[in-house]
């Protein structure tokens, strides 16, 4: 891919999630997902790691609001960056004690120290009481948070952004990981 060309998948990227949780299929993006899954170099170029390119696939799928596509790829791949996407999908889906279990699974990921070094407001990691606010992201202690947040109901707005942020760097990480270079975005 040239460097000037724009990536397939940079809409849906540069799409916002519609809440904390998903909501109904974007099917306006399905066919451009068919086609990264059935050819993984639309993610970017060569792909050096096969299971970092359907941990990409399965997290622009999820970003999409596809769970159950989402969910198929990600049971398939047994690392930890694979758990970390299948403990992001079931967060999305609801189902929290399944994403924590999943979280367990993946913890110190090196994708927490990129999501943190960005984060710029903690404040909502910081009213989960977390004695690491400062430290790597968790992955973890945000999960509690949204499924406190969705219990009390009111305004997730600022835990959408947040949801946001984590998931564009996770896929940034994993990206870098899966083509050997960061994808241009501009």
């Amino acid at each position: 891919m040239a460097a000037t060309q724009i990536p397939i998948w940079l809409p849906l990227f540069r799409d916002l999630f519609s809440d904390l949780e998903i909501s109904k299929p974007r099917f306006n993006y399905r066919e451009t997902l068919e086609q990264m899954e059935n050819l993984p170099e639309l993610l970017g170029g060569t792909i050096l790691d096969k299971q970092m390119a359907s941990c990409c696939i399965g997290a622009f799928w999820l970003k999409a609001d596809f769970f159950d596509e989402a969910h198929r790829l990600f049971q398939e791949i047994h690392t930890p960056t694979g758990s970390l996407w299948h403990g992001i999908s079931h967060r999305r889906e609801g189902d929290h004690a399944n994403a924590s279990y999943w979280f367990s699974r993946c913890r110190n990921h090196p994708a927490t120290k990129a999501i943190r070094s960005i984060q710029t407001d903690n404040t909502a990691l910081n009213l989960a009481g977390t004695e690491n606010a400062n430290g790597p992201w968790d992955y973890d202690i945000f999960n509690r948070l949204v499924e406190n947040r969705i219990k009390e109901g009111g305004s997730h707005a600022e835990l959408r952004n947040l949801e946001e942020n984590e998931w564009r760097q996770t896929i940034l990480w994993t990206l870098q990981k899966a083509l050997g270079k960061t994808p241009m975005i501009s």
